[in-house]
């Protein structure tokens, strides 16, 4: 089952939902900075894709996200606007393609 990272977004029990009938594990983050980064790092760390919605976090977030991706090896998508069905798959793409 893959698993990806969102980071962005505030409908965290939507996503989920949505993730699930897909089968895919969701680890969500809202890209608020107020969060320590250490919380960005765990939950990177876990994922086999990282997915940030780009309309959805400030910049200093997704620099965040984009460095610790970086860090750990994990590949990263952005996507715009705020849509999870999109996100989803093209994180799932990105998922495919780094297993060959």
């Amino acid at each position: 089952m893959c698993t990806l990272a969102v980071i962005g977004g505030s409908h965290e029990t939507s996503i989920k939902k949505y993730a699930k009938k897909q089968g895919i594990d969701i680890l969500f983050h809202d890209g608020k900075m107020s969060q320590r980064t250490a919380k960005y790092r765990s939950m990177i760390r876990k994922a086999d894709v990282v997915v940030t919605l780009i309309d959805a976090l400030n910049h200093n977030s997704m620099e965040t996200a984009r460095t610790i991706a970086k860090e750990l090896n994990k590949p990263i998508v952005y996507t715009r606007g705020k849509g999870i069905s999109m996100a989803i798959y093209m994180g799932l793409s990105e998922y495919h393609k780094n297993k060959k």
